[in-house]
């Protein structure tokens, strides 16, 4: 059925090295969980990441934790899981913004909540 998890995380990815992983995410029907933690992405690669999560059907579970995302970043996320049909958990802890940032980008849509770790779930 091909690879349904990869796991980049601590490998020093930068919006540059990061963007060929958003384009092929956006024909890919196989993988449903990518760990992107701990990397140097930044608010042009959540950009990227959230336009693609529009399109993708498989997707189920993102992380893109210990980054450099700015509240700005974590916007375009937020509302590129909301557009996803597939996405059930975003995790972006440990970026340029705190737990409350979130609880505010989310109040908007219903249906979405904050877990415990910090991550950001689909009811």
């Amino acid at each position: 059925k091909g690879l349904t998890t990869l796991d980049l995380a601590n490998h020093r990815l930068t919006a540059v090295t990061a963007y060929p992983i958003a384009v092929a995410l956006s024909t890919n029907t196989n993988l449903k969980r990518l760990v992107l933690d701990h990397n140097q992405l930044d608010d042009a690669t959540a950009s990227a990441f959230s336009k693609v999560l529009a399109s993708n059907r498989s997707l189920a579970r993102l992380s893109m934790q210990g980054n450099d995302i700015s509240p700005l970043g974590a916007q375009d996320l937020v509302n590129g899981f909301v557009q996803s049909a597939s996405l059930k958990q975003l995790s972006l802890q440990s970026n340029d913004f705190g737990p409350d940032t979130l609880k505010e980008l989310i109040k908007p849509h219903r249906g979405i909540v904050v877990a415990a770790d910090g991550s950001l779930w689909k009811r």
